[in-house]
């Protein structure tokens, strides 16, 4: 008996793959959420001048606190590396700053600074600095 061949009619289709962004894009990418959001104030906090950088108080080493909000001070370049005293320059400064100007975001940040962050979601990350932003942005039209 002859066998004959299978013919297929339709080509087979190659399964789509749904391109998903890398963990340094989403990382990258919640960095700059939470620079815009921390640069928001619009004002140095230490001086009043116009802030261009975005300071962690606990370093972006600490993957728990490296994008929450309260671990952010807006400073303007003088007051964060090129003035004496700066964040950088005296973390003394910057410390004795916080301790007095935001107390409850000192000690909330000496709290949770030992927390390890095991592995952290980065898209919940990114959906909470977008809403923080946008609440931030509604807030200011607002007013």
């Amino acid at each position: 008996m002859k066998r004959t061949p299978l013919v297929r009619h339709k080509p087979l289709r190659a399964k789509k793959r749904v391109a998903r962004p890398s963990l340094t894009s989403l990382k990258r990418k919640a960095d700059r959420l939470w620079s815009q959001l921390i640069l928001s104030k619009g004002q140095c906090e230490v001086c009043g001048r116009k802030a261009t950088n975005p300071h962690h108080f606990i370093s972006r080493t600490n993957r728990t606190l490296r994008h929450d909000p309260r671990n952010g001070v807006a400073l303007c370049y003088r007051c964060h590396i090129g003035g004496n005293p700066s964040a950088h320059g005296d973390p003394i400064f910057i410390t004795t700053w916080m301790m007095c100007k935001r107390p409850d975001d000192y000690n909330y940040l000496f709290e949770k600074r030992e927390e390890l962050a095991t592995q952290v979601d980065y898209t919940q990350v990114i959906t909470s600095l977008e809403r923080k932003l946008k609440e931030k942005e509604d807030g200011n039209h607002n007013q």
